[in-house]
């Protein structure tokens, strides 16, 4: 099981991805909505729910050997392909982590 991320490095993410942060707050869970692709919604949340909907590893059973993945398609969008971290990229996410902590806590 992948472990939770925390709320600010959702935005973060959201942020380097292009979102735009808005000033409505989430009814749920009191984080700032985002605008992203066109769709306002809380990124916190969205993650939230597909962390739960991706099924735990069952404790025991018989071995099954998964299904093969299709090849990525070229339509398939950038941000679901693997990406290769520069460091100046890291060091603004977690600038950009700093940056909505202090906010969230004004």
């Amino acid at each position: 099981m992948m472990a939770e991320r925390k709320d600010d490095e959702i935005m973060a993410e959201y942020l380097l991805k292009g979102g735009k942060m808005l000033e409505k707050t989430c009814p749920v869970c009191g984080c700032p909505m985002f605008e992203y692709k066109k769709k306002t919604f809380c990124v916190v949340c969205a993650e939230r729910k597909q962390e739960a909907a991706v099924p735990s590893k069952p404790a025991a059973g018989p071995a099954v050997s998964p299904a093969p993945t299709p090849a990525p398609s070229a339509e398939v969008a950038p941000l679901c392909q693997p990406r290769r971290v520069i460091p100046e990229a890291e060091i603004l996410s977690t600038e950009i982590a700093a940056t909505i902590r202090v906010l969230a806590s004004a």
